[in-house]
């Protein structure tokens, strides 16, 4: 899981509410490392959605490693697609 923060430029780089292509995002335009910040990844996560396309086997490798990690807790179902189509 990734998540983007995101520092504005100073104001006078805005324009029409997004910055200016090419402006500083801090006082020094050095690219500066990520930052860690620590999340509960099952309440982040709502659902696990497994292809149609998969097996059962892909299914329960799935279903083992978030046991094995202990999302356990988080919902895994096939993807409704795998059903029939509505018409």
């Amino acid at each position: 899981m990734r998540a983007i923060i995101w520092t504005l430029p100073p104001a006078k780089y805005i324009k029409n509410g997004f910055p200016e292509p090419g402006t500083p995002n801090s006082k020094s335009d050095i690219h500066r490392p990520g930052i860690n910040i620590e999340v509960d990844l099952n309440k982040l996560i709502q659902s696990i959605v497994v292809s149609p396309e998969s097996n059962n086997a892909h299914y329960k490798k799935v279903e083992t490693l978030l046991i094995k990690y202990k999302f356990g807790s988080i919902p895994l179902k096939v993807s409704d697609l795998s059903g029939d189509p509505v018409w």
